[in-house]
Parts: structure tokens; C-alpha cells; sequence
């Protein structure tokens, strides 16, 4: 699922709820919505916030696979340290 990330504090003309830099932006938002403030600019927008996007998206990690943490017995065979 993409997420959006707050990168200009704003105050949402919709919901009315301000929004503060790095606080996460709801993804289920209507596509429009979200198109507008991923935008440089659009009609309506202060002109404090203009020229640059209000939200930026980031990259969702949690479908990422984790590692697998190795077992003792694992460990024990890949230790190099044999007698001879």
C-alpha cells in the first residue's frame, strides 16, 4: 500500500485537521485529493505553499521480506575453527 509522508505543515481544506511536517498522510484519501498535494501547485492553494508539493510518497517497506536470524546449530556449522 503507498504511503504519503507531510513534507510543508498545511491545514487540510477538507477535514480542517493541520497536518505538521513528517506526520503521515492518510493514504485512503480520495486520489484527487492526493494528486493535489503531491502537485507544485493547484488552484486554491495559499500562496505560502505554492511552488511546492505538501506531501511527498514513500516507500512502503513492510511487504519487504525479513531476514531470517540464523539458528545455533546454523552458527555452530559455519564456524570455521576445526582442530587438527
Amino acid at each position: 500500500m503507498t504511503k504519503y509522508s507531510v513534507v510543508q505543515k498545511f491545514k487540510d481544506k477538507e477535514t480542517g485537521k493541520i497536518y505538521d511536517i513528517g506526520d503521515s498522510y492518510p493514504a485512503n484519501s480520495k486520489k484527487a485529493r492526493i494528486k493535489e498535494l503531491l502537485d507544485d501547485d493547484h488552484e486554491g492553494r495559499d500562496s505560502r505553499l505554492s511552488g511546492k508539493a505538501i506531501i511527498s510518497e514513500i516507500e512502503d517497506t513492510s511487504n519487504t521480506p525479513k531476514t531470517k536470524k540464523a539458528t545455533k546449530k546454523e552458527v555452530k556449522a559455519d564456524d570455521d575453527t576445526t582442530r587438527d
